[in-house]
């Protein structure tokens, strides 16, 4: 049987698996309230709320899935530069939080939050793109 506690970790491992059980919890709790208020409040059919329900949740599990898996085989930088052509075509906002400046660079603007607290705020413009030429 294959140990649930690989040992030998940083705290702070344990500790992000434990928000994402928590995290799981709490959207296996909140999802019932969710199909009752998409049949009741939006006069969406049970079924069609439930499909919607169970593909969202698919759509995570084999996105998580691949993302691992992906990373590993192509690397950080393949990964950022396909991240970046999407937020380009679809105009889609990314959010990415990340304590490395050089992932930070393929930001177009970067929030620096100190405590909670918004410390800085900068538009970072093509100069920075060498930066993002350390990833992977």
């Amino acid at each position: 049987m294959v140990s649930l506690l690989v040992r030998g970790l940083p705290r702070g491992v344990y500790v992000l698996q434990a928000g994402l059980v928590i995290n799981a919890f709490g959207n296996g709790a909140a999802n019932p309230f969710m199909l009752l208020y998409l049949h009741e409040v939006r006069g969406i059919p049970l079924a069609v709320a439930g499909i919607a329900s169970g593909v969202g949740a698919g759509a995570g599990l084999g996105a998580s899935l691949a993302a691992g898996s992906l990373a590993d085989r192509v690397g950080g930088r393949a990964i950022m530069d396909l991240i970046q052509d999407i937020n380009e075509r679809t105009t889609v906002t990314i959010l990415l939080v990340t304590h490395d400046p050089v992932l930070a660079a393929y930001a177009k603007r970067v929030l620096r939050l100190v405590d909670g607290k918004l410390q800085q705020e900068m538009s970072l413009g093509d100069e920075f793109d060498d930066a993002a030429e350390g990833v992977g």
